[in-house]
């Protein structure tokens, strides 16, 4: 049944026991800040793909309580520690990355799919003059490219395009993810070096965006808004010992692919976890 069990999440890809005791293939560090406790998984070669299902890379799990994000002083300090986790992504990808671009994947007509939208609205851009001047480390210019369904164009054709006619040095992504677990919502941020193919929590892929498919380092920040209904229902299932799996079950775990679920109150919790994500990133770059 785990298999219709959707996420994005490479915490979730891991048993507690997993995490504890990290299988070949897999490294896993742990750390806390004011307010927030991170969960550094690393996937080191084919080994550890198979058992995690994730790509070689680096994945940086930021959790912290429900209503941290509703409360001034918790929030800033959960933006401090996303922007100190994200300064240790750009200094381990390279020591000369000066110019960021920096993307909100996804459709602010979807409250569900707005993260990234939203974030990038509240990112404060500046100039390698403005930086020069006020002696800051990073240059910071932000997009919005919509979905193919609003452009007709892939956001990887856009940023390829971007990257190399203004020579940005690295992108960071900002987008909505999936998760299995309710829990996980309004409480978890993620961070990734090993790229992404937007859309793919929704099951409509596109085309990925990473390293090798833009020339430049990226780094993946994302946070879970969705649960897909096959993960509700398989996940219900396993609760129970003794249970058939029939034709009809497989049929709605089937169709449950398709169907997605957010909470009522999502519009909020989106709209506090860009303040988080955007501080963050206006932290880093001295705004």
């Amino acid at each position: 049944m785990k298999s219709y069990q959707r996420t994005d999440l490479a915490i979730e890809a891991l048993s507690d026991n997993e995490l504890n005791h990290p299988p070949d293939g897999i490294l896993i560090e742990t750390k806390s800040y004011d307010d927030a406790e991170v969960v550094k998984i690393k996937v080191i070669n084919k080994q550890g793909e198979q058992f995690s299902g994730r790509k070689s890379g680096a994945y940086t799990t930021i959790c912290f309580d429900k209503n941290s994000i509703y409360v001034t002083s918790e929030r800033q300090n959960i933006s401090l520690a996303l922007s100190k986790e994200i300064t240790c992504y750009i200094d381990s990808a390279s020591s000369y990355i000066n110019k960021i671009l920096v993307v909100g994947l996804g459709n602010k007509s979807i409250t569900a799919d707005s993260l990234g939208p939203l974030t990038t609205d509240k990112i404060v851009p500046s100039s390698p003059i403005q930086n020069e001047k006020a002696n800051r480390k990073y240059s910071i210019s932000t997009i919005s490219p919509g979905v193919q369904g609003q452009t007709g164009i892939e956001a990887l054709d856009i940023i390829k395009s971007l990257v190399k006619e203004l020579n940005f040095d690295m992108v960071i992504l900002i987008d909505s993810l999936a998760s299995k677990d309710i829990s996980r919502l309004s409480t978890t941020i993620q961070l990734s070096n090993a790229g992404i193919t937007p859309g793919s929590g929704m099951g409509n892929h596109k085309k990925e965006i990473s390293q090798n498919s833009i020339g430049v380092p990226v780094l993946v920040i994302g946070a879970p808004t969705v649960i897909s209904l096959s993960t509700i229902f398989s996940a219900t299932l396993e609760k129970y010992v003794d249970f058939s799996v029939s034709e009809e079950i497989i049929s709605i775990l089937n169709e449950g692919k398709s169907l997605y679920v957010t909470p009522n109150d999502c519009d909020i919790f989106i709209e506090e976890l860009s303040k988080v994500i955007s501080s963050a990133i206006n932290l880093m770059s001295g705004n």
